[in-house]
This record gives structure tokens, sequence and C-alpha cells, in this order.
């Protein structure tokens, strides 16, 4: 089952109770009543649990048996897939509690009851009435059991139109859908939602499996303390060694032996070192401090845009029928870092800028160095430029969900899903397990699977990943 959030169905769980599992006893009923009775006066129905107060189910008085008819209506006309998300697919309406109250009904014969309902409701829709007692007030509870594939629309079938407006207005034909927190009349999106379902089988369930692509090849990077201070000291080496010896360096040599700018009258002074060696050294210190606390993120970057770790999935279909709209949805280890486009690290891949070689003049610095600076990898993310088929990544402390556009599978077929770009920074890591679910609008059933990865031990280096940067994407 997603975490709370994902959908409709998960968004919100109230109560102290499981909604992992059908409430069926008297027992799990009477701490279903006390958990509505213990909720704080805001606290919010579900699609799935609606209470009411005292409601009048004896005698003459309809208004009761209406509210009973409207609850049962819009419970019966959700989409499965969303109402076995929670309870099971089971929805309950409770009469005599509410929060902070428990006045109780008058009970009244139970088929009786049950036949007055049907009236309204119609013979197609499974459920029953029970009565259970708490605190010696007598509480009504309505189960309704799950939608399923295959079902039909339940409209209305008897009007219930009270001119005191006690109850609900029930119209003949109305179709009413069971929302998060309230039962209304359909929308348009609804009855095209309970056309789907009338018109998919209860057989037709969704067949495929996700798994890692043939090339699918991961590594880890080496971005160790002790290597980065072995490359950091290279660098400091290279940048002193021209101040090692006394004297200063004289300027760049055209091909013709002479100054560059000897022969620009007045200029040829700026072809000399204007740095003393002290303040060359302070800025070869800074450069080399600056250098050592971004490295390592500048080189995670860069086994991105490597594709030092690239995930590719795919989605195979075995069967004879094409499945629509699959929609995947990816749960990878929490600790992994995750971008479904990898030119958002590219501008997070230069290291710092190294000062002006020392004897080298102050021209010079217009001559192509390359001058980017790294920021870091604080927040490789989705970014704002890439096509409509980017995956949504979503970090969370159970995992990183990855949410791929939905995609056509045809029969006997295999769909690629796009590519993601890992950091493997860890050379403990021998695999990166895979969960993932899938649905399909046109098949019933949430198909779900784990697979793992394995990662090559052959991790990038140094070299490799300072290596010129791929242009394509």
């Amino acid at each position: 089952m997603p975490p709370p959030g994902r959908d409709l169905a998960c968004d919100h769980v109230p109560l102290a109770i499981d909604i992992s599992r059908p409430i069926r006893s008297r027992v799990d009923q009477q701490e279903l009543v006390r958990a509505v009775f213990d909720a704080p006066a805001n606290e919010q129905e579900t699609h799935y649990l609606e209470w009411k107060g005292p409601l009048a189910l004896a005698g003459k008085d309809a208004a009761g048996r209406a509210t009973i008819a409207k609850a049962v209506l819009g419970f019966a006309n959700r989409d499965p897939t969303l109402a076995a998300r929670a309870m099971a697919g089971c929805a309950y309406l409770l009469a005599g509690v509410s929060p902070g109250d428990l006045p109780g009904v008058e009970a009244v014969d139970v088929a009786q009851l049950e036949a007055q309902v049907v009236s309204y409701v119609g013979r197609n829709i499974d459920w029953r009435a029970d009565y259970v007692v708490v605190d010696e007030r007598t509480i009504l509870v309505v189960t309704v059991e799950p939608p399923c594939w295959g079902d039909p629309v339940h409209p209305v079938r008897k009007t219930f139109n009270p001119s005191d407006r006690r109850g609900p207005v029930l119209q003949e034909g109305t179709v009413f859908v069971r929302h998060q927190a309230s039962t209304n009349p359909a929308t348009a999106a609804d009855l095209d939602m309970l056309s789907r379902r009338a018109a998919r089988g209860p057989g037709d369930e969704l067949e495929v499996q996700v798994r890692a692509a043939a090339e699918t090849v991961l590594r880890g990077v080496e971005v160790g303390a002790e290597t980065i201070e072995q490359y950091v000291k290279q660098q400091q080496s290279y940048l002193l060694a021209p101040v090692a010896s006394s004297g200063r360096k004289p300027g760049p040599l055209s091909p013709y032996g002479q100054n560059v700018l000897s022969g620009i009258a007045g200029l040829s002074v700026l072809n000399h070192e204007y740095r003393s060696e002290e303040k060359f050294r302070e800025e070869v210190n800074g450069y080399v401090d600056k250098l050592r606390n971004e490295l390592p993120n500048v080189l995670r970057a860069r086994a991105v845009l490597h594709g030092i770790a690239r995930l590719k999935l795919e989605i195979v279909n075995n069967t004879d029928t094409t499945f629509t709209k699959v929609r995947v949805e990816a749960k990878l280890p929490p600790a992994l870092w995750v971008t479904g486009w990898r030119e958002d690290v590219r501008d997070e891949a230069e290291p710092p800028e190294p000062p002006i070689p020392y004897g080298q003049a102050r021209m010079s610095h217009m001559s192509g160095y390359r001058g980017l600076s790294a920021r870091g990898l604080r927040s490789i993310r989705p970014g704002a430029l890439g096509g409509p088929w980017r995956p949504e990544i979503e970090r969370r402390t159970d995992a990183v969900y990855v949410d791929y556009v939905p995609e056509d599978v045809r029969a006997q077929g295999v769909t690629p899903l796009p590519s993601l770009w890992l950091l493997l920074d860890d050379l403990s890591t021998k695999a990166v397990e895979v969960r993932w679910e899938a649905t399909a609008t046109n098949a019933a059933k949430r198909v779900t699977g784990t697979f793992t990865v394995p990662v090559n031990q052959r991790s990038a280096g140094l070299e490799e990943l300072l290596a010129e940067l791929p242009d394509d994407t």
C-alpha cells in the first residue's frame, strides 16, 4: 500500500484504526465506534467512513432510511482501485455516533430496515446493517462491500423529496459517488470512471512485469577523502611550481619569439606578472580550500553526466492484450540521490576556477579560462527544462518514489521507461533494490514486484570522472 499522500485513498488516515483490513467482527465494529467518539471535533470523514447523529429509523419517517440509501449508493459507486487501498475496499456508515457525541439510535428490525433501503438502492449492491452496543448506546453499523470491476453504475431507484427538508433529496436516476469526505452527485469525471468500471470485466487483470533493461550497468564513484586530498595536493604543487625558484617568469611569447604585447606602445607593462609571490600563494591557498570542499560534489555530478549509474527500466507484457496507460511507480532506497534529467546537474559539474598561473600577464586572464564555479550538489532534482515524459521524483523517509508517465504497452511487447541517473558514492553497495507497482486504465488489479540490480565493483575514479563531458542528453 502506498504511503499517505500518494492518492485519494491514503491522503488522510483518521482515528486510531487499522485500515489494512476490513472490519467484520462485532468487537472490531465497537472499536470503530469508540474511535469515532474519541476523535476530535474537527476530525474528517473519509471515502470509506461516514458517521451520522441519531437517525430516525422507525415508523413512517423515511429521512433516516434515505440517508442510509445515499451513503450506500455513494460507497458502491467508487473506483475499485482507490477503494481497495483502505479496509480492503469496504466502507462504513455509523449512525448514532460522531466525535464527542454518542446519542445512539432506536433499533428497528434489520430485515425490515434493509428491505426499505433496497427500494432506493436496488438489489445489485452487497451491503448489510448491524447493531452494536457501546456504553449502553445502540449504534447502527452499515457495511458496504468493495466495488468491483465490471460492476454497473448504481443510480437512485426511487425518489425521496421531503417537504420539511429533513433528510437528503433523492431523485430517481441520480448517481451519487463518495468522494474524500462527502457523497455528491456524480461529476463528468465520475461518470467516465464508472463507465470504465462497468466495461472492464473482473477477469481483465493487468499482467505485466517491470525489470531493469539489459544495458543497465550501475557503478559507484570513488570520491573518498584520501582520493580527494591526493588530487588537491597535486593541483597545489602544480600551481606553486613557478614560484619555487626565485624571480618572476616573463610573459608568454609569440610564435616569432617576441613578447606578445611588446609591439603595442604603452601596453607592454600589462604582459608582466602583477602579483607578488605572497599574493599568489594566498590565491592558491584559497583555491585549494575551495577545491577540497567542492570537489566531492563536482565528481558526483560528473558521474551523473558520464552515466556512471544509469538505471533504465522497462515494462514487459507477455500477454495478447494491449494495456493502455500503464502507470509505474518505482521505489528506490532512501539514501540514494536520483535525478530524471541529467542536464539538471551540468552546471554543478565544473570545479572551482584556479588562479591564473603565476608568471602570466594580466591580459591572459581573457584567453579562455573556464571560469565556471561549482554550486555543489545541494539540489540534484528535476529541473525546469525537459519534456513532459520526465518522471516525478519525491524523496521520503522510507524510499525515493519515482512516478513514471503512463505508457501504452502493446501485446507481447516491451516498453522502455525514461532513464534515471543515480549517485552511488557508498562503495560498499553491492546492489540496488527496486520495488515497483503498476496499474492500467483498461485492466483490473494492481501488480507489484521487487528486483535488484547489481552494482559493478569497478568504480569510477578521478581520471574517468574528470574526463571531457558528453554533450548529448
